[in-house]
């Protein structure tokens, strides 16, 4: 019999029941995708929906589907109809919309997934014809032009370079139907774009249904408790390295130069911690140590990767991954309190101007008439801050399945 003690560990059937449900939604994905659409723009219109879908059956639903020998999908319902029907009532038995927090984790994985790939900028020819000529030269081929051009040149007499310089070509009509015909041609045959492969999103997807299968667990474990949106510190060491492995792999591929480390890795760290601890923004603490653990990395690996003693890969195992597990491990400790932080800072984002806010946290006080003077100034503003009603929906209680007053006090008491 399952406890709440031990619901957050996931038994074989509930690790299979994960499985199956993110096998399904990477299967239908990949098969029903626009190859010719860029990669974001597939997660937005193709992914979401199903994802969508999976998330209520496993909070709320028939999660004991199984897989006939046939391959269908059985269940209360079909799956792979409601994927297809936009429009299609979910019949759960949950409420009609998803908490803030279960929301927010949702949109945390489609971001993660939508930056699996670095757009493909090369992906559309892009062709220009040459200034004061009907040549029409590709961009992609610029190199071998140039090349073949200056050699030309080179070879050329000065006058006849001069002259070449000086008469303008006017522009006939065949060179002008040219270039038409050849940006027809491209517009006609687009070219494929890269897309997400099946072991990559398979594991983005595991990762995100075997959550949804702890909540679930934990649900079930004790129905008069509010549902536990933070299940990262029930992950097992396996789980944490599956994490690791995503951020790893999905940095490799889209850093090309020094430049882009801190921010690519700060961005994949940042959008992996709202997934995990269910949150729509992250705290000042958060943004410190994800910041600190870049700032590490690149310490580590730059004088290596100049010198040429190292290749990125090396680098990232035996740099990268040792510090993303301190990182998840560090969540796993300290998720209360963090989680309680993000909250409190969406809350103040809410309610405060961006501005007054920026200007009191770095504002320098010499007295405390000078504190005085200055709240005297900004009176307006700081008497028209109206904390937000706990009953509005995706700000506090109801919608986070919590005690409404406890929250709100706890909140302004911090």
């Amino acid at each position: 019999m399952t406890t709440p003690s031990n619901a957050g560990t996931l038994t074989a059937a509930a690790s299979g029941e994960a499985r199956f449900f993110a096998n399904s939604v990477a299967s239908w994905y990949l098969a029903t995708l626009d190859p010719y659409a860029p990669h974001t723009q597939n997660v937005e219109s193709r992914l979401r929906h199903p994802v969508h879908v999976v998330t209520r059956r496993i909070l709320y639903g028939n999660i004991h589907a199984t897989e006939a020998a046939d391959g269908s999908l059985h269940g209360d319902d079909d799956l792979e109809a409601l994927f297809n029907d936009d429009d299609a009532e979910i019949k759960d038995g949950g409420p009609e919309t998803l908490t803030r927090r279960s929301a927010a984790r949702m949109e945390a994985f489609l971001a993660s997934c939508s930056v699996a790939l670095r757009e493909d900028i090369g992906n559309i020819e892009n062709v220009i014809p040459a200034k004061g000529s009907g040549v029409v030269v590709s961009r992609s081929s610029s190199n071998s032009s140039g090349t073949k051009l200056r050699n030309g040149v080179e070879n050329a007499g000065k006058d006849d370079v001069k002259k070449g310089l000086s008469e303008k070509q006017p522009e006939t009509p065949s060179n002008v139907r040219r270039a038409r015909a050849m940006s027809s041609s491209s517009a006609k045959n687009p070219r494929t774009c890269r897309q997400i492969d099946h072991g990559d999103l398979m594991l983005r997807l595991d990762l995100y249904c075997r959550t949804l299968r702890r909540i679930r667990s934990l649900m079930d474990a004790n129905p008069e408790k509010q549902i536990e949106d933070c299940v990262i510190q029930y992950e097992p060491k396996k789980t944490i390295r599956a994490r690791v492995q995503v951020i790893v792999l999905t940095f490799l591929r889209n850093v090309d130069c020094v430049r882009d480390v801190h921010t690519t890795l700060m961005n994949l760290i940042l959008r992996a911690t709202l997934e995990v601890l269910a949150v729509e923004v992250w705290c000042d603490d958060l943004k410190s140590v994800v910041d600190r653990l870049t700032s590490e990395y690149e310490h580590k690996v730059s004088f290596a990767s100049l010198a040429f003693l190292s290749s990125p890969d090396k680098s990232a195992d035996t740099h990268l991954a040792p510090l993303l597990t301190k990182y998840f491990e560090y969540l796993q400790s300290n998720y209360k309190s963090l989680t309680a932080e993000c909250e409190l800072e969406r809350m103040l984002r809410t309610i405060i101007d961006a501005d007054l806010r920026q200007f009191f946290k770095n504002a320098t006080f010499h007295s405390v008439g000078h504190i005085l003077d200055v709240c005297r100034s900004y009176r307006e503003s700081l008497d028209n801050i109206a904390l937000p009603p706990p009953w509005k929906e995706g700000v506090f209680g109801m919608v986070g399945g919590g005690d409404v007053t406890v929250e709100m006090d706890e909140a302004i008491s911090r």
